[in-house]
């Protein structure tokens, strides 16, 4: 095949979603970028003064170089790659400079040779070798090599690697995550556009043994229903023996829980009274049972459960997702108010799941679907622009205070990404666009303090927003939004 430049999936309704995009930004995702952007580049100048060397791998940097934005998407993070010998190095700097070691790094961490670290709600994913989704990190030395070769000054003080080197590495980690992220799918068709020499792409790619990789990435397509990033029989001898040393061969399940078990010992939880036996509470009137680990609903919640109920009521037989579910207090309560309703509910976390299921068997409801995922990710397809109500109470506490209240649940329970604590609503937004129907609702609780700077985001997102059900400053406060379309 002629190594001319190849024509990636832009087609011209996805150039204009990330033009539009750029010009719909709220003021809360300007700030959020500029913030991780300074943030950025004071940790450039920590790693300048140490003598470390470091890549920039993604960050509002790169978002400028990609679409003109530093704020093209919602992000309080960056990634940066340091050369393997001072790896030892940079993660000391790392632990002198004030930054954790997250809760979120998996058992391999080292087999990946990257690990997640935060300082004052800024998360930095430290890499000292290039992987992709569950490849380790010495498949991959010979791209690690490209990225330095002609890695040239950007502006945030950091390195930044070329183009073309550029494109492979964003191509294979959108392949070997399978599509799963569009927005990778994006930053591929952005990096070509930016590719003078695509001879080069190829060089980089054949010898990184991952062109087969690049071609799918850049035609927008699945190679098969379990993409293999590394080309040949040898790399897929790699790709299924990290499948195995990865545990992928036990059932999911098993997978998840160990996962969780794992996180919740690193530290996860706020206070002894976490690991207790399972214990009762009242939510609207319905008793529940909380499991170990499992956040109690609060009253609050239930001017949620209300708000919820009345924005549905003119509907016949709504279709109602509660996001976040943890015990299943809001999607019980809900289903036990509106038997006819088709409620579905969504947690990242089996032990909840687990719980919910339990208190559903305990109150003989029916018609509830759980769903195990990250916030709406795992809903049915077919849910798509049907949803009337997504309701939430997901973490909003910023880590600096929900670190100073015992919760009497895992940390990770309360506490909000990016500095704000607003990371994971943010992402509930963006996601309830594609399942909300026109004129359906986004119910939400967050922070008094914070409600009229997510109100803003929430107009700039295309949602109308309504008053609070009632302002109580220092509290937790119920509002919500109408979906009326992007501008």
């Amino acid at each position: 095949m002629a190594e001319t430049k190849a024509t990636p999936r832009a087609t011209g309704s996805e150039t204009d979603a990330v033009s539009g995009r750029q010009h719909r930004l709220g003021l809360g995702s300007v700030a959020l970028a500029l913030w991780a952007q300074a943030e950025s580049r004071r940790l450039a100048g920590e790693f300048d003064a140490a003598g470390v060397r470091a890549l920039l791998l993604k960050g509002p940097d790169l978002q400028a170089r990609l679409y003109g934005t530093p704020a093209a998407y919602q992000s309080g993070d960056v990634d940066i790659l340091v050369p393997r010998a001072q790896a030892s190095a940079a993660r000391e700097l790392l632990a002198r400079g004030g930054w954790t070691f997250d809760r979120s790094n998996g058992v391999l961490w080292w087999v990946d040779a990257a690990a997640a670290y935060v300082r004052d709600g800024f998360c930095l994913d430290l890499h000292w070798g290039v992987h992709a989704a569950r490849l380790p990190a010495w498949t991959l030395r010979s791209l690690e090599r490209s990225l330095w070769r002609r890695a040239h000054l950007g502006p945030s003080g950091m390195l930044e690697p070329d183009a073309e080197s550029l494109l492979v590495f964003l191509a294979v980690n959108v392949v070997g995550h399978n599509f799963g992220r569009p927005q990778w799918q994006e930053n591929v068709t952005a990096a070509a556009e930016l590719v003078e020499d695509w001879s080069r792409v190829w060089a980089i790619a054949r010898t990184a043994k991952v062109e087969g990789a690049v071609r799918a990435a850049l035609e927008g397509r699945p190679q098969n229903s379990e993409t293999v990033v590394l080309d040949g029989p040898v790399g897929r001898a790699i790709w299924v023996g990290s499948w195995a040393l990865r545990g992928h061969f036990l059932p999911r399940s098993a997978r998840d829980r160990l996962r969780e078990a794992m996180a919740m010992r690193r530290g996860g939880f706020a206070s002894p009274r976490a690991t207790a036996a399972w214990r009762s509470c009242t939510f609207a009137g319905l008793e529940l049972r909380v499991a170990p680990g499992v956040f109690e609903p609060r009253r609050v919640t239930e001017e949620m459960l209300d708000l919820a109920s009345d924005l549905a009521s003119e509907r016949r037989s709504p279709v109602v997702v509660d996001v976040g579910t943890g015990s299943g207090a809001v999607a019980l309560a809900f289903a036990h108010r509106r038997p006819e309703a088709r409620m579905h509910a969504t947690d990242v976390s089996p032990r909840a799941l687990r719980c919910a299921r339990e208190n559903i068997r305990r109150l003989r409801l029916s018609g509830i679907g759980l769903h195990l995922g990250s916030v709406l990710d795992p809903l049915p397809t077919n849910l798509r622009g049907r949803v009337d109500v997504v309701m939430s109470n997901l973490p909003y506490v910023p880590r600096r205070e929900a670190r100073d209240v015992d919760w009497g649940a895992p940390i990770s329970t309360v506490e909000g990404s990016h500095l704000d604590g607003l990371g994971m609503m943010r992402e509930l937004a963006r996601q309830a666009q594609t399942v909300l129907r026109p004129g359906g609702w986004l119910v939400f609780q967050v922070a008094d303090r914070q409600f009229d700077d997510w109100t803003g985001e929430l107009r700039a997102l295309g949602y109308e927003p309504t008053a609070a059900v009632q302002r109580r400053p220092g509290h937790a406060v119920v509002g919500a939004g109408r979906w009326v379309g992007a501008a």
